[in-house]
């Protein structure tokens, strides 16, 4: 039996991608899965590429780069900090102007952004760094039970440090207008999650989160349940039930993975669980690794050949709208990394033949992608899947990339103005942290911010 007592909380931070400490806070680090130490304190926590694929267009915003002197929150000095800046400044694009118009006109008013604050990549974007404005909501990881009744507590550094970490996000949110969610879960949570949303143990683990989130000022949870089985939409249903019944006035939200290759529709399940949910929101990206074998693509396609196995953004909000979810509680999902495929690939659609993915959310972050691997030469727009992506000449940067796949801030003009046609109801961002560029001039660090400000919030 788990026993979620209010006064006991093991607060933890864990390395990203198994790395440990301090050398993982000063380095890239990894996904929804975050980590770390230990302390105890009171409460809870937690192909051929076709023509048209290959047509280029202007790049558009400044993508950020992370300097290796990112640990110490330094400028990089010298010639290599202004050539990076030039770098920078050639990545800026006209954006498409009809998408950005549409989106503009027809955004619902109750639209939320959602923009993940990883606490373990805290030293890539400081509390004080955030663009709080942009969004409505900021989601602060995390929290998951543990299986001797604990709650566990990742708030990116060792006990009151961490706590002060997330204090401090919750602090400025609220002055900026912002909403703060704790998250619950995230990766490798699911068999604690699974066992804490027995019939059993639920109760408990309700009261804990509540207790917890509000004592802290949060203003609502996200519940972020990954990776998920079978029956475990299901067992996330009956959770939001109760959480709700416990905490009426809290903003509930979950995050929902996008729909594999040959999936036409979510389960239907996703229909009882948006009942109590403010919004389901979708993970649409990083989906190259789940596309069919043998061929390449994007990371966060708009949209895609769903004839051809291909998985895009589109395809997952059809199948969550068949499954029952309706469009204004349904999400969409903006990755500020991206993927990286090996030679002899350079672009979508092509046979992997030797190549293969070298690197994804881990140390493939917005900012390190124009750092080390931009190229004006190289940028290419797929007028289907509306994305951009680089088509590298050879084995480049530290991963030997050939084709790489991200997002930028043209992308996110597209995703507004689908979000605005759909009659959505909002967008999450995973992870905010990745696209701040510690190196570039002032007014031009968080350019991905600034356009998530100008198509969905027309800051």
């Amino acid at each position: 039996m788990l026993r979620f007592a209010a006064v006991s909380i093991v607060l933890s931070f864990a390395a990203a991608c198994g790395r440990a400490g301090a050398e993982a806070e000063a380095t890239d680090a990894a996904a929804p899965g975050e980590a770390a130490a230990q302390v105890t304190t009171g409460a809870a926590e937690s192909s051929e590429t076709a023509t048209a694929a290959k047509e280029v267009i202007d790049a558009e915003e400044p993508g950020g780069a992370e300097a290796d002197a990112e640990a110490t929150g330094a400028e990089e000095p010298g010639e290599t900090a202004t050539a990076d800046a030039a770098d920078a400044r050639a990545a800026r694009a006209t954006e498409p102007g009809p998408a950005a118009a549409r989106a503009r006109k027809k955004l619902r008013k109750d639209f939320w952004v959602i923009g993940y604050y990883a606490t373990y990549l805290f030293r890539r974007y400081r509390p004080e760094e955030v663009r709080y404005d942009v969004l409505t909501h900021v989601a602060v990881t995390r929290v998951y039970p543990a299986k001797d009744g604990a709650l566990i507590a990742e708030f990116g550094r060792d006990g009151e440090a961490g706590e002060a970490l997330a204090g401090e996000v919750v602090r400025r949110a609220h002055e900026a207008g912002t909403r703060a969610l704790l998250v619950v879960g995230g990766g490798g949570a699911r068999e604690a999650l699974a066992g804490a949303a027995t019939d059993e143990a639920r109760p408990a683990f309700v009261a804990a989160l509540v207790e917890f989130a509000r004592a802290r000022g949060f203003d609502g949870l996200d519940l972020d349940w990954e990776p998920l089985r079978k029956g475990d939409v299901e067992a996330l249903a009956t959770l939001a039930a109760d959480l709700r019944a416990a905490w009426p006035e809290a903003d509930l939200t979950a995050a929902a993975p996008h729909l594999a290759a040959g999936r036409d529709e979510a389960d239907a399940a996703w229909e009882r669980a948006a009942g109590p949910l403010d919004r389901v929101n979708l993970m649409t990206y990083g989906m190259a690794a789940t596309e069919r074998g043998g061929r390449s693509w994007h990371s966060a396609a708009l949209y895609g050949a769903a004839s051809e196995g291909y998985v895009s953004i589109d395809r997952s909000v059809r199948g969550y709208l068949a499954a029952g979810v309706p469009a204004r509680r349904l999400g969409i999902g903006i990755g500020f990394f991206g993927v990286c495929y090996t030679p002899p690939v350079d672009g979508p659609r092509q046979e992997l033949r030797r190549a293969a993915v070298a690197a994804a959310d881990c140390s493939m972050s917005y900012a390190d992608i124009v750092r080390r691997y931009f190229d004006p030469a190289a940028r290419r727009w797929d007028a289907e899947a509306r994305v951009p992506y680089l088509a590298l000449p050879g084995p480049t940067g530290p991963h030997g990339c050939g084709f790489v796949s991200y997002e930028d801030a043209a992308s996110i003009a597209e995703r507004a103005a689908y979000a605005a046609e759909r009659g959505l109801g909002g967008a999450i961002v995973w992870a905010i942290n990745e696209g701040y560029l510690r190196w570039a001039p002032e007014g031009e660090r968080d350019p991905l911010m600034e356009a998530l400000g100008r198509h969905f919030r027309r800051r």
